[in-house]
């Protein structure tokens, strides 16, 4: 038992330095080129193996084993710069031109970093971020450091083992190395060779439970033929989840963060294997090595089915594994989750527009991983069985958490018509009804009315037009080049039942906003006040947004008497910006709106329309814009679309006196 007790430490000295080097060195892996990371350290562990190599030769067997615990310490020194460099490039450093880590210097792929300097402070905030807010990928660590304390140790003590049975402990433990390496090396390269591996948490699942099973196993069989068989399908196990977390983490991590996160990840896996190598040390000197193999065996077979039965956990396993609520003739549709689908996504909208979407982030994927991370965005994209993205949608988080708008919708032209957007937008519907959406809106252009047909179809009602909106847009296939600014009709579809709506407005606008409101299948008061300039507010709260497209949006929340100053003020540094459209929302359920309306609308501002909410934060829309339209150019697909239009256009809007009275 005496020597159980100076194997385990060894093998805490070889983990040693993932706790203590991999955060001081974590930096350099997304500051420097990974090509050079990786020579450096595999460099480095050649000359200190060379160098202790010799050092033990003069020696001549006379190592103390705290030399050997240093000795084995410095020689896997900068070992997890090597492992999460290779890891973090993994996709760019395989190809058919590298048949091995000595061919590494052929490889022309670009992989140095970006040149944005990021503290590491900053840095670690974003990996914890990520993981914080990436729950698949916290649970997936979880299960991973529990199943390292039960398994990291099998072949420590399974050559005790050895030892102890079969006196024959010099020559199994060289065979089991052996064939430990060749038959993982096997198994890497025989899968390497499948295009694609599919259900990978089931199947890592799967083999997490054999491995438990082979441990438990161990300590009931004697034999030494049965003990190396099942040693060598355990390892073939090791290999094959080693491979499927792998694949797991490279399509769910973002390109810029995966240095970072395999520096993490290592460290926070590696750090309980010194525990168990501890741990498992002195229960030796207590327990036989039989019955501490079965307990670990039946401690990994335990933590399984607490991943089956916990509901949190099992619920993103699930969710991470399905890729789709319904499969389709040739392709399926799912939640984005991995940097490789966000790649797709942008190859597909150059397809489809060019370069000229209007959103640029949609061309970096990098941009669209860290807003769907952020909950920002949550994009849903169709996808044939060779990966490749046919159409994307989003839901999209604005200023109220419990609207969403289901935006970014647009499909590969090879298969424009085929039902892509139909299946997707139902798809995205769905998900706003599981997150707890009161309602969804979509803004569709008006130079055709294409996107508004597809609107209509799933339920969505013209509530707003929001004029001179967006820069031109160039839709492939559909029509040529805008060359006037994109005019916006906002559409709106009720998820739940809403309670009747109390509304302060100038009389004049109440046949309009109860025709929209009507549509939508919502009741409407109307109610007005003794003192039509009362404010109901003793502080003003407004908020001022230079949004995209030379656009600028101002929410008042509550208006007081000393509101109108800095009403203007705020309009006027809108204006001063060369913003050609200026949006103002208004509470419909507050006193002070009939008032402002009025006020606004003697400044130069028309109506645009309504903005639904949930509970009182319905919003009544004025608009001011210094463009010219042309309202010939304006096509709604509904009756209540063009009365709307007709309406801003006949009865608020006259060209001659556009411009603001400030």
């Amino acid at each position: 038992m005496h020597n159980n007790i100076k194997i385990h430490p060894m093998y805490m000295c070889k983990h040693f330095q993932k706790l203590f080097l991999d955060r001081l060195i974590s930096p350099i892996r997304d500051k420097f080129n990974k090509k050079t990371c990786v020579f450096v350290a595999y460099l480095f562990k050649l000359i200190s193996i060379f160098v202790i190599f010799t050092f033990v030769l003069l020696s001549n067997n006379s190592l103390s084993m705290t030399i050997i615990y240093i000795l084995c310490f410095i020689v896997y020194s900068l070992i997890s710069l090597f492992e999460s460099s290779v890891n973090s490039k993994l996709e760019d450093l395989t190809n058919i031109n590298c048949i091995s880590l000595l061919l590494i210097l052929s490889i022309n792929f670009k992989i140095d970093p970006s040149n944005e300097i990021v503290s590491n402070k900053a840095n670690l905030k974003s990996e914890f971020s990520f993981i914080r807010n990436n729950k698949s990928i916290f649970y997936l660590i979880v299960v991973f450091c529990v199943f390292n304390f039960f398994a990291s140790h099998i072949l420590i003590l399974t050559s005790s083992l050895i030892k102890v049975l079969l006196s024959t402990f010099p020559y199994w433990v060289g065979y089991l190395g052996t064939f430990t390496f060749f038959s993982s090396n096997f198994i890497a390269l025989l899968l390497s060779f499948k295009p694609k591996l599919n259900k990978l948490y089931r199947s890592m699942l799967i083999n997490m439970f054999f491995i438990g099973l082979g441990i438990s196993f161990l300590g009931i069989f004697t034999n030494n033929y049965i003990i190396f068989s099942e040693l060598f399908i355990i390892s073939i196990e090791f290999s094959v989840i080693n491979i499927l977390s792998m694949s797991i983490l490279q399509r769910q991590i973002p390109n810029d963060l995966r240095g970072r996160f395999f520096s993490i990840l290592t460290t926070i896996s590696f750090i309980v294997m010194p525990i168990s190598y501890l741990t498992n040390s002195l229960l030796t000197q207590y327990f036989s090595i039989q019955r501490i193999l079965i307990f670990n065996g039946i401690g990994s077979i335990t933590l399984l089915f607490m991943v089956l039965i916990i509901p949190p956990i099992i619920d993103y396993f699930k969710s991470s594994n399905k890729k789709s609520i319904s499969e389709y003739d040739g392709f399926y549709i799912k939640k984005l989750e991995t940097y490789a689908e966000a790649e797709e996504i942008t190859k597909c909208a150059y397809r489809t527009y060019g370069n000229s979407y209007i959103h640029d982030y949609i061309y970096d994927a990098n941009a669209l991983m860290k807003m769907n991370l952020e909950k920002k965005l949550i994009s849903y994209i169709s996808m044939n069985y060779d990966n490749e993205v046919l159409g994307h949608v989003s839901l999209e988080y604005g200023s109220n958490p419990y609207v969403l708008e289901l935006s970014h919708a647009f499909v590969d032209p090879s298969v424009r018509g085929m039902g892509h957007l139909n299946y997707l937008t139902e798809f995205a519907i769905n998900e706003g009804k599981k997150l707890g959406a009161i309602g969804l809106y979509v803004l569709t252009v008006t130079s055709h009315t294409y996107s508004q047909r597809c609107a209509s179809k799933y339920g969505f009602k013209d509530c707003a037009l929001l004029l001179s909106r967006i820069t031109p847009l160039k839709f492939n296939n559909i029509c040529g080049k805008i060359q006037d600014r994109e005019s916006l009709i906002l559409k709106y579809r009720p998820m739940k039942r809403q309670r009747k709506k109390i509304a302060y407005i100038p009389a004049h606008h109440e046949k309009i906003v109860n025709q929209l409101y009507n549509n939508l299948g919502i009741k409407i008061k109307f109610k007005s006040t003794k003192d039509q300039n009362k404010l109901d507010s003793s502080k003003t709260s407004l908020t001022c947004t230079n949004a995209d497209y030379s656009v600028g949006i101002i929410h008042i929340n509550a208006f007081s008497i000393d509101g109108t100053t800095k009403l203007i003020d705020e309009i006027n540094k809108l204006l001063l910006k060369n913003n050609k459209t200026i949006f103002v929302y208004l509470k419909l359920c507050n006193k002070s709106t009939a008032y402002l309306i009025k006020y606004l609308e003697s400044l130069g501002f028309i109506f645009s329309g309504i903005m639904p909410g949930d509970g009182y934060n319905d919003e009544i829309i004025l608009q001011y814009t210094n463009d010219d339209i042309d309202f010939k150019k304006i096509a709604s697909n509904s009756i209540i679309g063009n009365n709307l239009i007709n309406y801003i256009k006949q009865y608020d809007y006259n060209s001659s006196e556009r411009k603001l009275s400030i």
